[in-house]
């Protein structure tokens, strides 16, 4: 038996750590990281597209009703209902939905250098609505609201 007492008891390595983490733990958390970048950049892209493209298209169609039927107010009202409703999509509804008048035209300025909407042309998309023979350039304002629509900033 005296053997016995000169063995060391035998060693159980302490338990594994979940920190810190190896190097393949960290790849795969970067590359999970990077997919939902690229993912919700792509998600992003796709919107802003759709958007646009739903915009432009709506637009055409209005001009289009318009050298039909010769309605300028008409023309400004849905021109001004189109926007709206593309601002709501990709704005904050809250903020937006309250929006009328100057406080509207300024939004709409926002990312020009200029100010067509507050002190040019878009002036109408406040008045023209409410009149019953509005009479301004349809043609600017059909390109104004074009730029509008080709610079939106989604997201």
């Amino acid at each position: 038996m005296g053997i016995l007492f000169n063995i060391r008891d035998i060693q159980i390595p302490d338990d594994v750590l979940w920190w810190p983490l190896t190097l393949m733990s960290w790849l795969t958390i970067l590359a999970v990281l990077l997919t939902i970048v690229i993912i919700s950049w792509v998600i992003f892209r796709y919107r802003k597209k759709r958007v646009v493209h739903f915009a432009n298209r709506t637009l055409v169609k209005l001009f289009s009703r318009y050298k039909q039927d010769q309605d300028a107010s008409r023309f400004a009202r849905d021109i001004s209902i189109l926007l709206k409703r593309i601002y709501l999509t990709i704005g904050n509804r809250s903020t937006i939905a309250g929006l009328s008048g100057k406080k509207w035209l300024n939004l709409l300025d926002q990312g020009f250098e200029d100010t067509p909407f507050a002190t040019g042309i878009g002036q109408v998309l406040v008045t023209a609505p409410y009149q019953e023979k509005a009479d301004f350039d349809v043609d600017s304002l059909y390109a104004l609201c074009h730029r509008r629509i080709e610079t939106l900033k989604v997201g």
